[in-house]
């Protein structure tokens, strides 16, 4: 998601994000001092950019380019969006192909008046359905049960029966036989989660709060192997490695295009996913020297405890001696 890094903070202010499709229509939104934006740079919305969506906890506000694969792309995106339990609202810019272009063409108020104006999700859905949906009844009963799919979960009486009627009287139907396909939702009870549930030792906070500093801000790379050059943690060292090859082929780190460079890699895509939702808000920048010296402290002492025992199984003298200088240096690092 372009501009995820900086929108992120906005959000907060903001309560919404704005997802659009071209980077120009991210940077052409910021003149007007709207800074909640973030682009898919196309038209299809991946599974890695929904993490980093639902990660930030607010309505999802979609402004995708006024075309047909625009339209469809919103119908798409929407769904997903809504699947996974997002509160998903819809702009449609008339007369101008995209963001930018209306803006142009338009101004900040035309376009701040159409953000105030936002459609809720399933309502856009309903109109969408009425007016290009043919003739043809199987398609029309695919649409509309379709739409039952995502209105079936909703656990709101009020709002259900809402939109309940809204489907009833756009297309004529009989609300009773509506009723009786959404009266029980279905509930998908998944399995209990046992990967990573060890409670985690300081040392592994600290490594994976370097990673996620890393991954924000890619001076830290620079630090980190000035000062160590790797983890005392196989998993977090096999990341490490793939964060630099990263940087080395891009010169920077963006989030989401990092998990899709990582995505094949089903171990290491779940630990940096895993990384970014528990550290999010508890990982400080100011914090990184601690982070740090804990991961140091760690690689000396495993160093000392190597060199412990290559000192019991020697019976030279010279080697005991340069052993027990060694031990005694690292512990005055340590």
């Amino acid at each position: 998601l372009y501009n995820y890094h900086l929108a992120k903070d906005n959000v907060r202010i903001n309560d919404s994000i704005i997802v659009v499709e071209g980077f120009m229509d991210v940077i052409r939104l910021s003149t007007i001092g709207i800074n909640n934006a973030v682009a898919l740079m196309g038209t299809a919305l991946t599974k890695e950019q929904i993490v980093l969506l639902k990660r930030l906890r607010c309505p999802v506000i979609l402004c995708l380019d006024n075309d047909e694969a625009g339209l469809n792309a919103t119908m798409s995106a929407g769904d997903q969006l809504f699947i996974e339990g997002l509160e998903v609202f819809v702009i449609r810019l008339d007369d101008y192909k995209d963001p930018d272009d209306y803006i142009v063409n338009k101004g900040e108020e035309s376009f701040r008046l159409n953000l105030e104006a936002k459609v809720n999700y399933l309502d856009f859905k309903i109109k969408y359905l009425k007016t290009n949906l043919s003739n043809d009844s199987k398609e029309i009963a695919e649409g509309i049960n379709n739409l039952l799919e995502l209105i079936n979960p909703i656990t709101d009486p009020v709002y259900k029966n809402i939109l309940i009627e809204k489907l009833v009287t756009e297309f004529n139907l009989d609300k009773e036989i509506i009723k009786t396909k959404i009266s029980v939702p279905k509930i998908i009870k998944e399995p209990p989660k046992e990967i990573r549930s060890i409670k985690k030792t300081q040392v592994t906070k600290a490594c994976e709060a370097i990673i996620y500093l890393m991954l924000n801000e890619p001076k830290y790379i620079k630090i980190f192997d000035k000062n160590m050059g790797y983890f005392p943690i196989p998993a977090c060292n096999s990341l490490l490695n793939e964060i630099r090859s990263f940087y080395s082929d891009h010169n920077t780190i963006n989030l989401a295009d990092f998990l899709t460079y990582i995505n094949e890699d089903e171990e290491l895509s779940s630990l940096v996913k895993e990384i970014i939702s528990e550290s999010n808000d508890i990982v400080k920048p100011e914090d990184f020297d601690d982070y740090l010296m804990i991961t140091k402290r760690e690689v000396f002492n495993k160093r000392i405890d190597k060199l412990k025992i290559d000192l019991e199984r020697t019976d030279d003298l010279d080697k005991k001696i340069a052993i027990t200088k060694k031990i005694a240096e690292l512990k005055k690092e340590v």
